[in-house]
């Protein structure tokens, strides 16, 4: 008996899955592979996809998800992307639409500093020009104010004078006394009108080279001299002679008593240094511009002390003196301390008369 084989249906349709089923991919990998391909530049053609995803009866479901999740997958991340670059794409395009802005502002505030610190530097410069400018205004004023000083000689630049000619300087001394004061008086508390004061003392500085050279052993020049002196005018070395001129001055000053401010003494002696520096030789150690301060820090001592006493005298001369005698004048002459009289008269007369100096003495004595 011949057997016949057959073969039904269903068993080569079992074998041809069986056969088809080494071949299918995991799900999402297919996809993720054409995917790649297409990232890389490979000329993937959808008849390739088509292919991959037939099966025995066509389109195979699971193949085609496969493909379409990835490529969706892919077309997700890729507008997600999209979205995310524009995003900072905006961004960016506002910081670079912003930039000009910000650069303006930059620059504006750069220069507002910088116009700012130039402004500080320009104010902190005008106001030292400034301050120069009223410096050299100031100097400039002294120097006009004291250039007469300059031009008053000493001893050394005096020539020498004949007998006639130093009698007449003796005689202008003593005429000149109460002016030169005054004049002296005024510029140590105003700074100005010290011309007569300049004179006096040039005068001084001929009548010292005259006696320098002799020329006041001449009998009719020493005659002078001595009627000088009387006057209570005496020559001397020009420093020690002005010093011992502005303590006169200012004894005999009405408003000799504002020494007693500092600020005004201050500039008094500044005053008085103008005049007194150009007279000074460091050769010698008393005739230094130190050692003049010093004597004219002690003439200016005299001077406030003088003034007190003098207040005190005419108080303690009225209080004690008046009540025992019939009378008592006081007779000021100005820029006179030694011209200046008190007068104490009995019924007999006059009996006592002292200068203005003796009444200062006697304010500042404990008797």
């Amino acid at each position: 008996m011949n057997t016949v084989l057959q073969i039904t249906p269903n068993y080569a349709y079992n074998m041809n899955m069986r056969s088809n089923s080494q071949n299918i991919n995991f799900k999402g990998s297919l996809g993720d592979k054409f995917v790649k391909e297409i990232i890389n530049d490979v000329d993937v053609k959808p008849a390739d996809l088509i292919r991959e995803m037939k099966g025995t009866f066509g389109i195979k479901t699971d193949k085609a998800e496969d493909i379409l999740e990835s490529f969706i997958a892919k077309v997700k991340q890729l507008y997600s992307d999209k979205r995310g670059l524009k995003s900072e794409l905006q961004k960016s395009n506002e910081k670079i639409n912003a930039f000009p802005k910000e650069k303006e502002n930059a620059v504006s505030e750069g220069q507002r500093q910088v116009r700012e610190s130039f402004q500080g530097v320009v104010r902190s410069k005008d106001s030292e020009l400034s301050a120069k400018d009223a410096q050299l205004k100031e100097m400039k004023s002294q120097l006009e104010k004291y250039q007469q000083v300059v031009k008053v000689k000493s001893v050394e630049e005096a020539g020498t004078i004949m007998p006639d000619r130093a009698v007449e300087l003796m005689e202008e001394l003593i005429k000149n006394k109460v002016s030169a004061r005054k004049s002296m008086a005024e510029f140590l508390l105003t700074g100005k009108g010290q011309e007569e004061a300049l004179r006096q003392i040039e005068r001084n500085n001929m009548i010292m080279k005259a006696h320098s050279d002799g020329i006041t052993q001449i009998p009719e020049v020493e005659a002078k001299m001595k009627e000088m002196q009387k006057s209570g005018m005496y020559f001397s070395r020009d420093s020690y002679f002005t010093t011992t001129f502005i303590e006169k001055a200012l004894k005999g000053s009405p408003k000799g008593s504002y020494i007693k401010s500092k600020v005004i003494k201050d500039q008094i002696k500044a005053n008085a240094m103008a005049i007194l520096s150009p007279m000074a030789d460091e050769r010698y150690s008393n005739t230094g511009v130190k050692a003049i301060e010093q004597e004219l820090d002690k003439s200016l001592a005299n001077v406030e002390k003088y003034h007190d006493g003098l207040s005190k005298g005419i108080e303690k001369i009225k209080g004690r003196i008046g009540k025992d005698y019939e009378a008592v004048d006081f007779n000021p002459v100005e820029f006179s301390p030694e011209s200046s009289k008190v007068v104490i008269t009995d019924e007999t007369g006059t009996i006592w008369t002292e200068d203005y100096n003796w009444v200062a003495n006697y304010g500042n004595s404990s008797w």
